[in-house]
């Protein structure tokens, strides 16, 4: 029986911020700008648990998208 290996990802780094190219790091930023920008904007008219809840999806949209 003969088997194929399918290699996914990045491979070689154990670490989850090095051999992370130029678009990446884009897209973090812009990410948490928008972040930023919605906590200017709505910032006011939330409560505790949603500034929470909106501080804590933006690393998790981060990941998600790297």
């Amino acid at each position: 029986m003969n088997t194929t290996t399918l290699p996914l990802g990045r491979t070689g780094s154990s670490n989850a911020f090095t051999g992370r190219s130029l678009f990446d790091w884009v897209f973090a930023v812009l990410v948490f700008a928008g972040g930023g920008y919605a906590f200017s904007r709505y910032g006011a008219a939330m409560d505790v648990y949603e500034k929470g809840i909106l501080i804590g999806t933006l690393p998790v949209c981060v990941a998600l998208g790297w």
